[in-house]
């Protein structure tokens, strides 16, 4: 804040210091003339006139046109190549002449185009000079404004060493370019602030605000008139245009940094203002003009009652810093602006001392931005760090959930593995070596096998829909319904229909496939029911080929009862089987290829010679090559070998 302050005094400072200077500018005169007549081309006679006051107070209807007259006495010891003439701002039209001799115009009285903005000052050729002996100076006018102080009343006319009043001249340029330059540099700041670091829009509209008041104080600047392919017409254009932006954007960045919304009201002012831009974008309207900055004026009267409309509002909110520099700012444009107002309206004379109030605004806009995004700032930075801290604190509430979770999961895990505790069985007759690779630490696979007989084996392979504990859970159900269900019989079909039965009992939408097979041992035969599961494959003693067994089914959870058939095949030594879930042929290589029947069987053939522990490690490994990274599913796969006589 400190900073902002000392930034704030040295501006105060710079300006004293410009407007002494152009006070004491003003009053650098090199010969003051008086005793003017003024000839107007509706009347006969001239009538003595004050020059510095308009004609229109003079007693002159519009439109105005005619010449001003005086004869003055140059002295002899004048230096003659030197002379200048200096006469101000007219309006609107000008032709100048010295000793009956045009010496400069300034704007075309016929056909009518005004100048308003620029300073007449035209150099006095050394022969046209009578020393000793009276000058004839006339300056031919015309104003065809109604509305506008016409004639030669800004300034007193001067004659005197052309070159001082030239730099008087320079000097008004880089005061008012020094100001400009001011503008400039807020303008950069908000557009350089908005790039870099994405502030608000109310950076832009500052930035425009500041653009639109340069553009809007050049025309005044008499260097850009001196420039070659410059048209009056479009400086006027120009300066009336930026003139009407100014207080758009000003309104438009106080509604954006004090977060007001626009209501009806206010876009109906900004509308107004607007209208009245394009309205100044048609050239050669002159006269028009004047009613349209008297409707302009009257829209900036609106846009301030806007801007303390929007103050109330946010005032009751909350009272800010920004706030209260706001209406300082505010009120050095109305203040400043009121009294270059009255001066322009009592005498004609703008002395665009509202220029300071502008500046001021814009300096405390942009010192307001400033606190508004450090506030911001502290505000977020404050937030990240109870966001941090909240999220360190969840953190370690999850860690230790996760850490409870993590228990639980590997007791469920080891549960599981008691439940697929059976491995392996190996009699006279019958071999049987199973697998099991959750993808998780548990899995939705299931398999089991039973003697129900002393000839008699039952096997079931299951696949529950989904994963995780979920499904786990459905698989330790299956566990106990399956025991329940192979003690009464060791019919495949009615099995699965036990199954299907008590799983739509105990669950909604638990989908599972299952596949059951019953070995005879004693008639050498085997039966198996399918219930939308994998075909098991058969892997013959000879050369024969790998084969799937035959079968179709519903998978069960979805109807009851579920539609399934008895299939019934012989057994012969040596048979063997591959029972699986769908997680063995969806393993997935780098490229995406599955495992599948493409590789699965090729691989059953090769090696179908070895022993069935060797059959299992060997095609664990061929997975294990075949799998790029974690297996995508459950995976489980049973052989079985049949080892009787025929």
């Amino acid at each position: 804040m400190k900073r902002v302050l000392s930034y704030f005094l040295s501006l105060l400072h710079w300006l004293t210091i410009l407007l002494v200077f152009s006070w004491t500018g003003l009053q650098a005169k090199e010969l003051l003339l008086e005793n003017w007549t003024f000839q107007s081309d509706s009347q006969e006679k001239k009538r003595p006139i004050l020059v510095g006051k308009p004609l229109s107070k003079q007693g002159f209807p519009f439109p105005i046109q005619g010449t001003y007259i005086i004869d003055l006495a140059i002295p002899i010891d004048t230096h003659y190549e030197s002379l200048g003439l200096f006469i101000g701002k007219i309006q609107s039209a000008d032709e100048v002449y010295f000793n009956g001799t045009l010496i400069g115009k300034t704007g075309r009285i016929s056909p009518y185009s005004p100048n308003w903005f620029r300073s007449r000052l035209y150099k006095i050729p050394g022969k046209l000079l009578k020393p000793g002996t009276n000058n004839h100076i006339s300056i031919r006018i015309a104003c065809h404004e109604r509305g506008f102080e016409c004639g030669v009343f800004r300034e007193i006319p001067q004659i005197g060493n052309y070159e001082t009043l030239f730099q008087k001249i320079l000097w008004q340029d880089v005061h008012c370019l020094f100001i400009l330059t001011l503008f400039l540099g807020i303008f950069l700041h908000q557009i350089i602030s908005f790039i870099i670091r994405r502030e608000t829009k109310a950076s832009i509209y500052l930035a425009l605000a500041s653009i639109s008041f340069i553009l809007w104080q050049l025309p005044i600047v008499d260097y850009f008139h001196e420039l070659e392919h410059t048209e009056v017409t479009f400086l006027i254009s120009m300066f009336f245009v930026a003139q009407t932006l100014v207080p758009v954007f000003i309104l438009l960045f106080i509604y954006a940094i004090l977060q007001e919304t626009l209501h009806i009201p206010v876009v109906l002012v900004l509308s107004i203002q607007v209208v009245i831009c394009f309205l100044h974008l048609i050239p050669y309207l002159y006269e028009q003009r004047i009613y349209l900055i008297y409707i302009w004026e009257l829209s900036c009267l609106l846009s301030v009652l806007a801007f303390f409309y929007a103050f109330y509002r946010h005032i009751n909110a909350q009272t800010s810093v920004e706030t209260k520099l706001l209406t300082l700012g505010i009120l050095a444009i109305c203040v400043l602006g009121i009294i270059d107002i009255y001066i322009d309206n009592i005498s004609g004379k703008n002395m665009y001392i509202s220029r300071y109030g502008f500046l001021i605004f814009n300096f405390l806009g942009s010192v307001s931005l400033s606190i508004q995004n450090r506030r911001t700032y502290l505000q977020l930075e404050s937030l990240n760090n109870n966001l941090e801290k909240i999220v360190s604190e969840r953190t370690q509430e999850l860690e230790g959930k996760n850490k409870i979770l993590e228990k639980e999961l590997h007791l469920a895990s080891v549960i599981q593995n008691r439940i697929h505790s059976r491995k392996k069985t190996y009699t006279q007759d019958i071999g049987i070596l199973a697998k099991y690779i959750p993808m998780q630490k548990i899995g939705g696979d299931y398999y089991d096998w039973h003697y129900t007989s002393k000839d008699k084996v039952v096997l079931v392979v299951c696949d529950v829909v989904g994963h995780g504990i979920a499904a786990a859970l459905i698989a330790s159900t299956l566990k106990v319904s399956f025991v329940e269900h192979s003690k009464k019989t060791d019919d495949p079909f009615d099995i699965l229909q036990g199954l299907n039965r008590q799983l739509i009992e105990i669950l909604e939408h638990a989908y599972v496939s299952a596949f059951c097979v019953s070995f005879d041992l004693k008639a050498k035969k085997l039966q198996y029911s399918i219930a939308g599961h994998p075909h098991p494959l058969y892997i013959p003693k000879n050369n024969q080929e790998v084969t799937f067994l035959e079968g179709k089914g519903q998978i069960m959870g979805w109807l009851n009862p579920v539609r399934l058939r008895i299939y019934e095949r012989e057994l012969l030594p040596g048979d063997r089987f591959l029972f699986y879930t769908d997680g063995l042929f969806e393993a997935q290589n780098a490229e995406k290829e599955m495992f599948g029947e493409t590789s699965l069987i090729p691989f059953l053939q090769a090696n179908r010679e070895k022993s069935l522990s060797d059959l299992q490690n060997s095609l664990l490994a061929e997975l294990e090559a075949f799998q790029a990274g974690a297996f995508a599913d459950d995976i489980t796969f049973v052989l079985v070998e049949y080892t009787g006589t025929s």
